[in-house]
């Protein structure tokens, strides 16, 4: 069992090496400060809350974009220039300028619940991100009180194996 460990150990300082790109020798001493007993584990900024955010707010764009899609659109064009033939005058077969202008408007006056249903859609895609958002607090809070769970049982196997100890002593 001794002799595994040393090998566990030469493997873990030569991966060392690897990631810090300098050469370790095996008669290299580790010094591994006490580690102070953690009380509670902090809150920590998961990028993951970030992306349930965003993604929250890109369905609240889509909605306001729905409701800019119901309103009348007006737009205004402009075309001008010299062809042969004239574009305006078929009969005419000389070169011509021409100009050419209007106004168009759209306005869906009724869509048939489209925009209903894509809303009723985007209001579910809204409640799964909720969810998804939860289900992932949810599964950090138990691993946190799981973690927490294993230093208290490790702290008493440790002060029970010292209280063995000394009795064997």
């Amino acid at each position: 069992m001794q002799h595994h460990v040393g090998f566990q150990v030469v493997g873990l300082i030569n991966t060392l090496a690897i990631l810090i790109g300098e050469e370790i020798s095996n008669e290299t001493k580790l010094n591994f400060s006490p580690l102070s007993i953690p009380a509670e584990i902090p809150n920590l900024n998961r990028p993951e809350l970030e992306y349930f955010k965003l993604q929250q707010e890109a369905i609240l764009d889509k909605s306001d974009m729905l409701d800019v899609q119901k309103k009348p659109q007006l737009n205004a064009f402009a075309q001008a220039g010299i062809r042969y033939p004239n574009p305006v005058n078929f009969l005419s077969n000389k070169i011509a300028p021409y100009g050419i202008s209007g106004i168009q408007m759209n306005w869906q006056i009724t869509d048939w619940n489209k925009s209903q249903v894509d809303k009723d859609i985007l209001s579910l895609q809204s409640q799964q991100l909720i969810h998804g958002e939860e289900t992932f607090n949810f599964n950090l809070d138990s691993k946190k009180a799981q973690y927490q769970s294993d230093v208290n049982r490790l702290l008493y196997q440790i002060e029970q194996n010292g209280k063995i100890a000394n009795l064997q002593a």
